[in-house]
């Protein structure tokens, strides 16, 4: 509760509007070695970039949602002042469908927080980054994916990483809009510097309007 608290606090002291981020990350055993390594750098850059940014320091929060064996909130979403989140480790399978449903859960409840406090927001974004095949049930999940992004309340990315990531499944999880992009090889960083000029641009405009996103070709493969 200590720490609710104190985003409450947070959101009282800072009225700007929020874009909040859910990044939800396959942390099975398969990321294991290089994977696992540029994915924690990766990380670590996106919020420093954030921090760095006037704008979109106040307005961005991030959140971390785990999935391997189980799913597991690693970081709650808030502003990138508070602590530095913890190294990520990989083991275990991919249960891909507990990890999306628990992320719709907390960013529910973020959004829930923001309508309770009088914060406006932009539209959230929900960032999936996994290099396998899902082990668990996700259609229930996905199909409430769908209905967030069709109303227009949810921005879903689905990221393929390495030749191993299932497309095809991939595709049926990410709403028809947007369908999942290839990363080109691990480039880690140079998705996580998009991600943050992305919701730079987020933060400098007005709630509901369109936003021109950065080029992706720096980092993912396209036309395959």
């Amino acid at each position: 509760m200590e720490g609710f608290e104190i985003q409450k606090h947070e959101l009282a002291e800072n009225p700007t509007p929020r874009c909040a981020c859910i990044l939800l990350l396959d942390v099975s055993s398969s990321m294991m070695g290089q994977p696992i390594a540029e994915l924690n750098e990766g990380i670590r850059l996106f919020y420093e970039e954030i921090k760095n940014d006037e704008t979109a320091r106040y307005a961005v929060e991030i959140g971390i949602v785990t999935f391997s064996t189980g799913a597991r909130v690693l970081t709650s979403i808030r502003s990138t002042e508070g602590p530095v989140p913890p190294t990520l480790h990989a083991d275990g399978v991919t249960n891909l469908g507990e990890g999306l449903e628990l992320a719709l859960d907390i960013l529910q409840e973020r959004k829930d927080l923001y309508k309770r406090m009088g914060i406006s927001y932009y539209q959230p974004w929900m960032v999936l980054m996994t290099d396998g095949q899902p082990t668990d049930e996700w259609r229930s999940a996905a199909r409430r994916a769908h209905e967030l992004a069709g109303q227009r309340k949810l921005s879903f990315f689905g990221i393929a990483i390495g030749d191993s990531a299932d497309m095809d499944t991939l595709k049926e999880i990410c709403p028809p809009n947007r369908p999942p992009v290839r990363m080109k090889g691990i480039c880690f960083d140079k998705f996580f510097v998009w991600l943050s000029r992305s919701m730079s641009c987020i933060s400098r405009s007005t709630t509901g309007s369109s936003v021109e996103l950065p080029d992706i070709s720096g980092w993912a493969e396209i036309g395959v």
